[in-house]
């Protein structure tokens, strides 16, 4: 991702993108650009990124946000640290963020993710991008988990507990982490929730696929090439077999398919960057196993929405959709959903990102109930 403004050719800027889900109503996307360490570097640096993003009037920051999904960086500057075991961490850049958004009247957010093995994600070299989730746990909180917090290589599994109810095996934690699919790309980030208030549990996944490679809109090659969409190569210098955004797409979707197998009651909110336009390879209903496939296939939620309204992004001119958010098809019926155009259309200097975010309103009326467990306003 690249940054103007200030010179900063040897800091490393980071773009998470957020995706809010203000439960148990609403779901609302929103990117955010800001210095990678905040107050580890340049304080003017810092301090144009917080005034382009946290003090526009249209990231409304005191909403009652539960949960913020986001890609984001290391603790940097690149290449970042790594520790002993490879393992290469963005408690610096998390907790800056959280102390951030605190400072502006925002939630007290804690945070969780799974910090990756060391330049294997893929993205900005050196960035060792991640999904992360920040939620505030005066509302939600996470469930208990048979094997605790999962790590890179552990891969998360639904089950049941004691009492019937639907467990994981870790929380957080990742999709089938070592398969190829993952090769230079960022696994998915499970996490199983609870409302505190109601007791209403929800599991969140956090995607962001292979990157588009997107060829010229108005090259030589028509139609232009939609790199990434298939399983093939890393790319011309690296032959390595890794995952399409097709196959990645159905990989979640058979995650998806084994919690409902162990609790068809179970709220799943898929939501993330899938590099990838509405109906085509993961999000296309006609391929088998997508996400949207099949009389239980997830709902995105963008195609609710009129067709001159659906996209987040503009490329060469194109208006499109790469970020998505899926829900359950019961929940789709009462969803509502818009997308606020607030950057796409903006000149590049006027943008607190390159995406647009939307919101939904999500009701989690029907979802599993456990006993309420142990949040602060209980």
């Amino acid at each position: 991702m690249s940054s103007d403004g200030p010179e900063a050719a040897d800091k490393k800027l980071v773009g998470p993108r957020l995706y809010r889900l203000l439960l148990p109503a609403h779901v609302l996307t929103c990117e955010v650009k800001l210095d990678l360490i905040l107050g580890d570097t340049d304080p003017a640096l810092a301090a144009f990124w917080e005034n382009r993003c946290c003090k526009r009037a249209d990231w409304n920051i005191t909403c009652t946000t539960r949960i913020v999904v986001m890609q984001l960086d290391d603790n940097g500057p690149s290449p970042g640290p790594f520790t002993a075991d490879g393992i290469s961490p963005a408690n610096r850049t998390l907790q800056g963020l959280v102390d951030l958004i605190a400072s502006h009247g925002g939630p007290n957010y804690t945070w969780t993710t799974i910090d990756p093995i060391y330049a294997t994600t893929g993205g900005q070299p050196g960035g060792n991008i991640r999904n992360a989730i920040l939620y505030d746990p005066e509302f939600v909180h996470l469930l208990p988990a048979t094997q605790g917090p999962g790590n890179a290589t552990d891969s998360v599994e639904p089950t049941l507990d004691d009492g019937g109810h639907m467990i994981l095996s870790h929380n957080p934690g990742l999709i089938d982490p070592t398969s190829y699919l993952w090769l230079e790309s960022r696994r998915p980030l499970v996490a199983h929730f609870q409302h505190c208030g109601t007791g209403r549990t929800f599991v969140v996944v956090v995607c962001h696929l292979r990157a588009k490679f997107e060829g010229q809109l108005y090259g030589i090659r028509q139609p232009p090439f939609n790199g990434g969409l298939r399983d093939g190569p890393v790319s011309r210098d690296n032959l390595t077999m890794a995952g399409g955004r097709t196959e990645q797409g159905i990989r979640i979707r058979s995650w998806v398919d084994s919690v409902s197998a162990v609790d068809n009651a179970a709220e799943i909110i898929v939501a993330g960057d899938m590099n990838e336009f509405q109906s085509v390879g993961p999000l296309d209903d006609d391929v088998e196993g997508s996400l949207t496939n099949g009389p239980e296939g997830l709902v995105d939620l963008i195609t609710t929405l009129p067709a001159e309204d659906r996209f987040s992004y503009t490329f060469q001119g194109n208006s499109e959709v790469l970020d998505h958010v899926l829900v359950r098809q019961r929940s789709a019926n009462q969803t509502s959903y818009e997308e606020i155009h607030i950057n796409a259309f903006m000149p590049h200097a006027q943008q607190a990102s390159d995406h647009d975010p939307p919101i939904a309103k999500i009701d989690l009326s029907s979802s599993s109930l456990h006993v309420p467990g142990a949040c602060s306003n209980l």
